[in-house]
């Protein structure tokens, strides 16, 4: 990502310079880490001793969000798989005491995640309008009834 910045930047003939965090910063990143994202700002701010105020005035630096991002989405990528793998294990372990259970809810993300056919009834579309594919499939439809209709009376009747 950065390099395309940097690409946009030359063209447009402006300077970029990476963005450097402080220590104060790696520290406050290194802490949520270290707690799997699991804290409050003010537990985060009294961590690394910076007062709340401080740390919300770094978010006005579009070149520290972009960073802080960056960070952040990494973090949560390299975790994707166990996350996944918990996933599978809940939507297809038992659950209580009736052996045939499963955690429906569980099943349902699943399915929501990693199968590009299933379409839960919530998303479903109930206004009774048509989607672009459905008007054009009833549009082949009609114009393939509408040629066999033409055919049948162009035929010789007996």
């Amino acid at each position: 990502m950065i390099d395309a910045v940097a690409d946009d930047l030359r063209e447009t003939g402006e300077t970029f310079t990476e963005f450097k965090p402080t220590a104060k910063m790696q520290d406050a990143l290194e802490y949520l880490r270290s707690k799997d994202y699991k804290s409050s700002v003010t537990q985060l701010c009294e961590a690394i001793g910076i007062s709340r105020r401080a740390y919300y005035y770094w978010f006005d630096n579009p070149r520290f969000v972009n960073w802080w991002n960056e960070q952040c989405e990494r973090h949560f990528a390299l975790r994707r798989g166990a996350v996944y793998a918990a996933l599978y294990e809940a939507a297809t372990e038992r659950v209580g005491r009736d052996d045939s259970r499963h955690n429906p809810s569980a099943i349902k993300l699943y399915l929501e995640r990693f199968d590009e056919k299933y379409a839960p009834r919530s998303r479903e579309d109930h206004t009774g309008k048509l989607s672009w594919a459905e008007i054009l499939r009833i549009g082949d439809a009609t114009a393939a009834q509408e040629q066999i209709d033409t055919s049948d009376a162009e035929e010789p009747k007996e």
